[in-house]
């Protein structure tokens, strides 16, 4: 079956404003969108094994050590941009022929033109909010709307397997129309899903064409910066004309839960208290009051290790996806066949204790990793 994967991430220009502090935010004359990218794909295996074997190789070539099978774009931003955009477009042009086309989505919503636009009434009033902040609560939902702009504008039915990178969004009647077609939703799906991993590169890749090509964000433009590669190209866009679509008519969340794809690989973790607030979550020294909810740097520096990886890892090899575990939220949603990581005491008396309900493998984050191999 053709797999159709896709991704999302914010477009933003700006341009220096005249005046300063609030004559300037009025003045603010800067381009902020959300920018999607769908990849299709006939042979899915295929395109798997080549475009794991080609990071291989190009992480190499790059100076890159990792142990992941393939990186999302924010991992490969992490060694600079300039070698990320290099090494996005290589691992894209060596496996052009193995994709059958590419869909690229924006949302054009002017604010001088429209200013507000409303949104809920289903389940309470309806409220108008203001376009500019629309457009940004837009981006956990953008992944799935760039399916729906794919399946509306190819008219697909069926017949294929639709793969979207983890999101959060209120009800939408483009999502009561794309679930119809029981998509699979990843989480952590640019790093556990090649399909998925290829469309996050290929929409960072859009941006960034654009950019260094001086070329505003239009279809033909789009069109024009991919014309070289051998993939055929469509562009849609969500507007004011279709906002029935896109503009949640529901306060009340979508449940993914029924579309993930399984099994999932859940990554426990004890929280180990710091006295020291960690400065990335926007804490100012010398201030009075600090965040109610302090992530530690335990908590956040484990995405780093060879644990985090090989939990990656075990994703990927199981046709799954990761998820960090919450207690309170995923607990009832674990199911047989899932993997049940643990760090510390407490993950692991979670983890024992799902046992007695669930057929789900439990093992430590020591044992993942020694399960596993982790050649950089």
């Amino acid at each position: 079956m053709r797999v159709a994967a896709f991704d999302s991430k914010p477009f933003n220009r700006s341009r220096a404003a005249k005046g300063q502090g609030a004559a300037a935010a009025k003045e603010y004359t800067g381009h902020s969108t959300q920018l999607g990218a769908g990849v299709v794909i006939s042979d899915a295996e295929a395109f798997t094994d080549k475009f794991v074997a080609e990071f291989a190789r190009l992480k190499g070539e790059f100076g890159i050590d990792t142990s992941l099978p393939f990186m999302s774009t924010n991992g490969l931003l992490k060694h600079g941009r300039r070698k990320a955009i290099a090494f996005a477009d290589k691992i894209v042009t060596s496996v052009q022929e193995m994709i059958e086309s590419v869909h690229c989505c924006y949302v054009i919503l002017p604010p001088k033109k429209h200013e507000t636009v409303k949104v809920g009434g289903a389940d309470g009033p309806a409220e108008q909010i203001q376009t500019r902040s629309f457009i940004d609560k837009l981006g956990p939902m953008f992944s799935y709307l760039t399916a729906q702009s794919y399946v509306h504008t190819k008219n697909v039915s069926e017949n294929i397997d639709i793969r979207i990178d983890s999101f959060t969004s209120k009800q939408t009647r483009a999502w009561d129309i794309l679930e119809k077609l029981k998509p699979k939703v990843y989480w952590k799906g640019d790093e556990c899903d090649a399909s998925i991993a290829c469309a996050d590169l290929l929409a960072f890749l859009t941006d960034a064409k654009l950019y260094s090509g001086y070329l505003k964000l239009k279809p033909d433009n789009v069109s024009k910066v991919w014309k070289p590669y051998t993939f055929d190209v469509s562009v849609g866009t969500y507007g004011h004309g279709n906002l029935w679509s896109y503009a949640w008519y529901s306060n009340g969340l979508i449940n993914v839960r029924p579309y993930l794809a399984r099994p999932t690989v859940f990554l426990s973790i004890d929280n180990i208290p710091d006295p020291s607030p960690d400065r990335e979550d926007g804490a100012v020294p010398g201030a009075t009051e600090q965040p109610a909810a302090v992530r530690t740097p335990f908590h956040h520096a484990i995405k780093q290790t060879d644990t985090y990886n090989a939990a990656i890892r075990k994703a990927f090899e199981v046709s799954g996806s990761l998820k960090i575990f919450k207690l309170g939220e995923d607990v009832q949603y674990v199911r047989d066949r899932d993997v049940f990581v643990y760090i510390g005491d407490k993950s692991k008396q979670a983890g024992k204790t799902l046992q007695n309900s669930v057929d789900i493998t439990v093992v430590s984050g020591l044992e993942l990793r020694q399960s596993i191999k982790l050649t950089n």
